[in-house]
């Protein structure tokens, strides 16, 4: 029994990670939509690196292999990306 509790609060969290992915991927295109008013560029490299260090430097201050943490965020980041250029593609 404990085991199917333990699968199912797996379940709830994965669902609670894509409510998240959402969130951001809303986010992220109301960005794109600035950037394209202000002819900013989608990619940034300074911002993005400064993103995976935070995010490596948070991961070890919780007790996340850091290298997991920042190989999420760059897969994150790519699509990000991809929906910022789709956004500017529909306009």
């Amino acid at each position: 029994m404990y085991m199917d509790e333990l699968r199912k609060q797996i379940e709830e969290i994965h669902e609670d990670l894509l409510n998240l992915l959402k969130k951001r991927s809303d986010v992220t295109k109301k960005i794109a939509k600035i950037k394209q008013e202000n002819n900013l560029p989608i990619y940034d490299p300074f911002r993005e690196e400064l993103l995976i260090e935070n995010m490596k430097k948070l991961a070890e201050k919780k007790e996340i292999d850091p290298q997991l943490a920042e190989l999420m965020l760059r897969i994150i980041l790519t699509f990000s990306k991809k929906e910022m250029q789709d956004v500017l593609k529909d306009k």
